[in-house]
C-alpha cells in the first residue's frame, strides 16, 4: 500500500465519524511529527530527573555532588571486559599473549615520545645556550681577554695583557711584548729569516724552546705540554716514505715518556715499599713501580719469591706502556705463561718478537693467526671464578699485537678501568692504529679478512663524536682535548680549537704560534684536517693576529704580514695584497721602503726581497692595487719608490686637474694642487731626458696643465692679457687658420687630464681674445671647437657667440654658432 490509498482512507474515515477537516500534506505532518515528539522527550526527561533527586534526597544523597563525582569517574576495564570468555587454555594464553603485546607498544609509543621531547627540548637548550656564548663572545672588545664566536669569522685578539696572564704592556704607541710572546716573536723574525736565505729552521723546536722559558705557565697541565708534544711528534723521522706512521710513533714514544716518568713519581713517593735500589735497570724500575701498584695484594709477587702471584702479563704489559721493547720481550721469554703455544702455531712470545722486529706491527697472517687466541682469553676471563690473576693485561697484550678494532672494543667493554687515563686510552690507540692496510704489511688479503684493522681516520671519527667539554672536564682544563688532538694527529683541528673555542680565550696567540710552526714543518695539512668538517682559514688568522701590530709595531707587524703571506700561498698578488694593506694602514712608508726612494737606501722590506729587480717588481704590484682601489696618493708613492715615475705622474696629472677648478676659490685646494705640483716635480726630474715617447707625451702633458692652471687663475683676475699670453704656451689651442686642422687632429691624442680642462680653456680663450679683438684668432678658436662637438659644451659656444658679436664679420660667426647649435639639438 503506497501513500496516496493511505491518504485516501484516513480522509473517508474522517468524514463518516464527523471529525473537522484540516488539510495537510505530507512535509508537514512530518515536521509536526517531530515537534512533538521532541516536546515528549523533553517532558520525560525532565520527569524521570525530578523523581530521581527526589529519591536521592530521600536517602540523604547531596545530589550536586552526585553528579560532579559522576563526570570525574574513570571507568577501568576488568578482566571480563578485555578478555572474552576462553573456551581452551590455548584460547587464553593467545587472549593474554595479544594483550601484553598490545601494551607493551603502547607503552613503547608512550616512552619513544616522551624521549623525543625530551631530546628536542635538551637540543634546543644546547643550542640557545652555545647561541648566547656567541653573542656574548662577540661583544666581548679586543683588548683584555678578547675571543670570538666559533661560528662567527675568524677575530683574533692581540696579546692583551690579563689580571691572571700580564704578558703584554703597552707604551704609548710602542707595544712591548714579554713572557712567552716575546720569545714567539723572535722565533718568528728567525722563521722569516731562515725562508728567505732558504735554509731549514726547526720551527717547532724553537717554539717550544720560547713557550717553556716562560716561568709563569699555567699550573697543572700547560701549553709548554702541548708544545713538547708536537715537538715529539716531529722529531720521529726515519727517512722513510710513510710520514705518518713516523708522527704516530712520535706521539706514542711520548706517551710512552710520560708513563715513565710517572712510575718515577711513584717511585719515589713510595720509596720504602718499591725497594728500588741503588743502580735500577728498567726491569728494575718496572719491578719498583709494580710494589707499589699491587702493595694491596696479600702474597708476595713472583719476582721477590718464586711462589708469589704470576705477575708476567702485567710486567709485560707495564714494559710496552713504557716503551721497555727488549724487557717485554725478556719477560714474556721467560713466562711459561707467555711461551706456551698452540700446537703447530707461534707462542706469545714468538708473536710479540715478530712484532717488535716490523716495528710495533705483525703481518696480515700473523695478525689473523692470532684473532682466535685473543677472543679465547676474553671468554675466559668472563668466569670471575676461574679466571687467572691479570687477565685483563693478558688479553690486552694480545690485542695490541692483533691490532683488531673488534677485539679492542669487545675489551674496553668488558675491562673496566683498564684505562684510568686519558693518556693510557691514546697510547693504546696509537699502538693499535695503522698507518697502512694489513696488506702492505705483509700477507694478502684473505689472510686479514677476519682482522678488523684499526685506522687513523677511524680513531678521528670516533674521537670527533664527543664535544671538547666531554675531554676538558667541562671546560676547566682545555688543554686536554688539545693533546687528545694532537695525539690523533688533528693538526689543523688543534689550531682551530685554540683559536675558536671560548675556554681556550687565553691561548689565542698560541694559536697563532702552533698554526706557523706546523706550516714550517709541512704538517699543517696533515693526515687529517680534523675540523669536524668546519673550515679554517690559518693564514687569514695570522693576518689578523699581524694587524694588531699595525700601529703599535710596525717591524713586527711586517714579520707576521710576510708569515701570513706564506700560509696563504706566498703568491705575488697575496704579498702585494697583505704589503698593500700594511702600507696604507701604517703610512711607514720610509721605514718599510726606504728613505731614499728607488735608488736610495732600503727598508725593511729589503730584508724579505733583497734584489732589487723583484722589490721594485712587488712594490709596483701593490701600487696597481692601490690605483685600483682607489688609493691614489698610496698609489703614487709606491710608483715612485719603485723606480717607474711615469705612472705616477700620469696619475699626479688627473690629480691636478681635478684640482684646478676647485683652487680657484678654495685655498685648502689651492694647497693641495701646489703639493701635486712639487710632487710632480720629482716625476718630472725622473723622467727627464728619456726619449720614449710615451714618458715624453706624460712630460708635455703635464707642463701643459701647469699653463693650463696659470691660464684659468689669470681668467679668474680677468686678466686677458696674461691668457692671450699663455695661449700662446699651449699648442694644442690653435691662434691660426692653418693650424686648426692640425689641432682638431692632435685632440684625439691629448692626455685625458688636459682634455678634461679643454672648455674651460676655450671659454678663457674667448674672453682673452675679445678684449684684445683678435678676430682671426677667436675664428680659429671656434673652428677648433666645431671640430670638436662631444667635447665642447654648448656654454662655451655661447660665449664664443658673444665674442664673435663684437667683431666685423659678427653676422658669419652667429650664423657658425646657430648652426652648431641645431646640429646639437
Amino acid at each position: 500500500m503506497d501513500w496516496d490509498s493511505l491518504l485516501q482512507q484516513s480522509e473517508d474515515q474522517a468524514f463518516q465519524d464527523g471529525f473537522p477537516q484540516m488539510e495537510r500534506d505530507l512535509m508537514q505532518v512530518e515536521q509536526l511529527s517531530l515537534k512533538l515528539r521532541a516536546k515528549a522527550s523533553r517532558l520525560d526527561q525532565s520527569n524521570e530527573e525530578l523523581a530521581a533527586s527526589r529519591l536521592l534526597a530521600q536517602q540523604g544523597v547531596n545530589a550536586r555532588r552526585y553528579n560532579r563525582d559522576l563526570l570525574e569517574l574513570e571507568l577501568q576495564p576488568s578482566h571480563e571486559d578485555v578478555f572474552t570468555e576462553p573456551t581452551t587454555v590455548d584460547e587464553y594464553l593467545q587472549q593474554v599473549h595479544e594483550s601484553t603485546v598490545v601494551s607493551a607498544i603502547q607503552e613503547a609509543q608512550r616512552q619513544t615520545d616522551d624521549t623525543f621531547q625530551q631530546f628536542m627540548n635538551d637540543s634546543l637548550q644546547a643550542h640557545w645556550q652555545q647561541a648566547k656564548r656567541r653573542l656574548l663572545d662577540s661583544m666581548l672588545p679586543s683588548g683584555g681577554q678578547g675571543g670570538f664566536s666559533p661560528a662567527a669569522p675568524l677575530t683574533v685578539v692581540g696579546p692583551a695583557a690579563t689580571a691572571a696572564q700580564p704578558d703584554l704592556q703597552t707604551a704609548g704607541r710602542k707595544v712591548q711584548l714579554t713572557g712567552r710572546f716575546k720569545g714567539y716573536a723572535d722565533v718568528t723574525l728567525q722563521l722569516n729569516e731562515a725562508a728567505v736565505d732558504g735554509r731549514p729552521f726547526d720551527a717547532v723546536a724553537a717554539y717550544t724552546r720560547a713557550a717553556c722559558s716562560d716561568q709563569g705557565a699555567d699550573d697543572g697541565m700547560s701549553i709548554c705540554t702541548c708544545w713538547q708534544l708536537l715537538q715529539s711528534i716531529t722529531g720521529v723521522a726515519s727517512g722513510g716514505t710513510d710520514g705518518t706512521a713516523d708522527l704516530l710513533r712520535g706521539a706514542q714514544e711520548y706517551l710512552e715518556r710520560g708513563h715513565v716518568a710517572y712510575m718515577q713519581r711513584a717511585i719515589q713517593a713510595e720509596r720504602a715499599q718499591a725497594a728500588l735500589g741503588g743502580n735500577p735497570s728498567k726491569l728494575g724500575q718496572v719491578h719498583a713501580f709494580l710494589r707499589v701498584k699491587n702493595q694491596d695484594v696479600s702474597t708476595t709477587l713472583d719476582f721477590d719469591s718464586p711462589t708469589g702471584t704470576d705477575t708476567s702479563w702485567q710486567r709485560i704489559f707495564c714494559c710496552l706502556r713504557s716503551g721497555f721493547s727488549a724487557e717485554a720481550l725478556e719477560v714474556a721469554q721467560s713466562s711459561a705463561a707467555s711461551t706456551a703455544g698452540r700446537p703447530g702455531g707461534k707462542d706469545f712470545a714468538g708473536h710479540l718478537s715478530e712484532w717488535l722486529r716490523n716495528g710495533g706491527r705483525l703481518p696480515a697472517r700473523s695478525a689473523a693467526a692470532l684473532a682466535p687466541e685473543v677472543e679465547r682469553v676474553l671468554r675466559e676471563g668472563r668466569d670471575v671464578r676461574r679466571r687467572p690473576p691479570f687477565w685483563a693485561h693478558r688479553a690486552a697484550c694480545h690485542v695490541l699485537l692483533a691490532a683488531d678494532r673488534r677485539l679492542a672494543d669487545q675489551l674496553q667493554r668488558e675491562v673496566q678501568g683498564l684505562f684510568p687515563t686519558i693518556e693510557d686510552y691514546m697510547w693504546f690507540q696509537l699502538v693499535l692504529v695503522r698507518a697502512a692496510p694489513p696488506e702492505a704489511l705483509g700477507g694478502d688479503a684473505t689472510a686479514a679478512a677476519g682482522v678488523q684493522a684499526a685506522t687513523l681516520d677511524g680513531l678521528q671519527q670516533y674521537l670527533q663524536q664527543y664535544p671538547p667539554a666531554h675531554y676538558s672536564h667541562q671546560g676547566k682544563q682545555p688543554l686536554l682535548y688539545s693533546m687528545v688532538l694532537l695525539l690523533s694527529l688533528q693538526l689543523r683541528g688543534h689550531v682551530a680549537f685554540l683559536a675558536r673555542d671560548p675556554s681556550t680565550r687565553p691561548y689565542r696567540v698560541d694559536a697563532v704560534h702552533f698554526a706557523l710552526a706546523l706550516h714550517a714543518a709541512q704538517l699543517l695539512d696533515g693526515p687529517s684536517d680534523g675540523c669536524g668538517g668546519e673550515t679554517m682559514d690559518v693564514g687569514a688568522f695570522v693576518h689578523l693576529y699581524a694587524k694588531e701590530f699595525v700601529h703599535t709595531d710596525v717591524r713586527l707587524a711586517l714579520e707576521y704580514y710576510i708569515a701570513a703571506a706564506r700560509l696563504q700561498g706566498d703568491s705575488r698578488e697575496t704579498r702585494g695584497r697583505l704589503l698593500r694593506e700594511l702600507l696604507t694602514e701604517s703610512q711607514a712608508y720610509g721605514f718599510l721602503l726606504g728613505s731614499g726612494g728607488a735608488d736610495g737606501e732600503a727598508g725593511a722590506l729589503a730584508a724579505f726581497v733583497p734584489e732589487r729587480a723583484a722589490r721594485h717588481e712587488l712594490i709596483a704590484a701593490i701600487a696597481e692595487e692601490c690605483a685600483g682601489a682607489a688609493q691614489t696618493e698610496e698609489a703614487v708613492e709606491l710608483f715612485m719608490y719603485a723606480g717607474q715615475p711615469r705612472p705616477a705622474l700620469h696619475m699626479l696629472s688627473h690629480q691636478l686637474s681635478d684640482l684646478i677648478e676647485p683652487s680657484l676659490d678654495d685655498a685648502v685646494a689651492a694647497e693641495r694642487a701646489d703639493a701635486i705640483e712639487l710632487r710632480g716635480a720629482a716625476a718630472v726630474a725622473a723622467l727627464r731626458g728619456s726619449i720614449e715617447r710615451e714618458d715624453v707625451h706624460q712630460l708635455e702633458s703635464f707642463a701643459q696643465l701647469k699653463v693650463v692652471r696659470q691660464l684659468l687663475q689669470a681668467h679668474a683676475r680677468g686678466e686677458g692679457g696674461t691668457v692671450a699670453q699663455l695661449l700662446m704656451e699651449l699648442p694644442m689651442v690653435p691662434l691660426e687658420a692653418g693650424r686648426v686642422a692640425m689641432c682638431s687632429a692632435n685632440a684625439r691624442t691629448l692626455h685625458p687630464a688636459l682634455l678634461d680642462r679643454l672648455p674651460k680653456v676655450l671659454a678663457a680663450a674667448a674672453f682673452a681674445l675679445e678684449q684684445q679683438r683678435r678676430q682671426e684668432a677667436l675664428r680659429a678658436v671656434v673652428a677648433f671647437a666645431e671640430d670638436l662637438p662631444s667635447h665642447v659644451p654648448t656654454a662655451v659656444f655661447q660665449a664664443l657667440n658673444r665674442a664673435l658679436q663684437s667683431a666685423p664679420d659678427r653676422v658669419q660667426g652667429i650664423a657658425l654658432c646657430l648652426m652648431h647649435l641645431q646640429s646639437n639639438q
